[in-house]
């Protein structure tokens, strides 16, 4: 996307210090073309963002599992364990 800005921004600059008539109307074309593909690209990247917040919402992983409040030498191997497993998330 960051490339269709730049191309749209390179034809309005292109339109912007056109002198005759025939070159101001072959940047405009060249403007609208960029204008038209940086907008058809917003439009796909925001498609893309919509259906990866409705994927999150469906793929939600419920996890109770919470770590001992204190430690004591018999759990303290079984909460490494635990505090192990939750940072894979």
């Amino acid at each position: 996307m960051a490339a269709k800005l730049r191309y749209f921004d390179q034809a309005l600059a292109a339109y912007r210090i056109a002198k005759s008539a025939k070159k101001r109307e072959e940047t405009l074309y060249s403007a609208h073309k960029a204008g038209s593909d940086l907008t058809f690209a917003f439009g796909q990247m925001r498609q893309r963002l919509e259906v990866e917040e409705r994927e999150s919402q469906v793929f939600f992983i419920y996890d109770p599992t919470t770590p001992p409040f204190h430690l004591t030498q018999d759990n303290a191997s079984s909460c490494q364990l635990q505090v192990a497993s939750n940072d894979r998330r």
